[in-house]
């Protein structure tokens, strides 16, 4: 919500990745179902959500977690790389 530090985010999400290089969309496919080693090049912030918000990264860029969120390991994530959340900087 705009540059509101205290916005949240009410859904659902399997993990975030944050990137500091444009990515295409075959570097996209090849491992978007794939967890990372968090040491990749040009990955800035990763979070695999998997009962943490600790970024798996050597930045430590760790979320703050508000309210009582439910993590869920054993159900696999199932979605098409045509379902993208738009995170353009119009929203930060």
């Amino acid at each position: 919500r705009g540059n509101d530090a205290g916005a949240t985010w009410a859904g659902l999400m399997d993990e975030v990745r944050v990137w500091n290089v444009a990515r295409s969309a075959v570097q996209i496919s090849d491992n978007y179902q794939q967890e990372l080693a968090g040491t990749e090049t040009g990955l800035v912030a990763y979070y695999r959500l998997n009962n943490t918000s600790t970024d798996e990264t050597s930045n430590a860029n760790n979320l703050t977690i508000a309210g009582n969120p439910v993590y869920v390991t054993d159900v696999p994530f199932v979605g098409a790389i045509g379902n993208n959340l738009d995170l353009t900087s119009k929203y930060w």
